[in-house]
């Protein structure tokens, strides 16, 4: 863990040093997710997401990001009655690296993110579950996200991703599998405020 930190502070350290023509922000958000395959369907589970970031324009208007972030996602559905497990929480400090065009108004990027897991746990109607089928320690994902100005350094983002389809969270507890659907899958629908420090 604490190496995976350290990796991460170099990796955004560096390209702040290299860049000429950057931006920093720092962001916070909440967001709403849900876990595929769980029978919780919906984006009922909300949490929160904040870090900070870079970006810089290397070519007209074409720019690429990388940002170092806390998320966390799962799933929710307390009414659920048909199955045992009503909650799952996940917690990440996630890597997204991304490519973009924007102008003075409007940004819009795509990108991968890695994702460690830093924290697990699943509920039923009885309290916290100890023996359930455990997270992998990752979640690589594919995301998208569309910025808009709000005024002067602070902008508004509205961002979606979902795990990569050949590399779940976990299997399902059957481990049964078809060849687009390997396991359990993250998908996420964040809104998140970001402040410009260098603009």
């Amino acid at each position: 863990m604490k190496q995976y930190i350290i990796l991460l502070v170099f990796i955004a350290t560096s390209i702040n040093l290299i860049a000429q023509n950057f931006s920093g922000y720092c962001n916070i958000g909440i967001n709403g997710s849900q876990v595929s395959g769980d029978n919780l369907s919906g984006f009922d589970k909300f949490g929160v997401n904040f870090g900070i970031g870079t970006n810089r324009i290397f070519h007209k208007n074409i720019f690429y990001n990388i940002e170092i972030k806390y998320i966390e996602k799962g799933s929710n559905n307390p009414k659920l009655h048909q199955n045992n497990i009503t909650e799952i929480n996940l917690s990440y400090l996630e890597l997204p690296i991304s490519v973009g065009i924007k102008n003075n108004k409007y940004a819009y990027d795509v990108g991968l993110s890695y994702g460690y897991l830093i924290k697990s746990q699943e509920k039923d109607k009885y309290g916290e579950v100890n023996n359930f089928n455990q997270f992998n320690n990752y979640d690589v994902s594919v995301f998208s996200s569309f910025e808009y100005k709000i005024k002067k350094q602070i902008f508004f983002d509205i961002m979606i991703s979902n795990t990569i389809l050949f590399w779940p969270i976990r299997n399902h507890s059957s481990n049964t599998t078809l060849w687009y659907n390997q396991g359990q899958y993250n998908t996420v629908l964040a809104l998140t405020l970001k402040y410009y420090i260098i603009k």
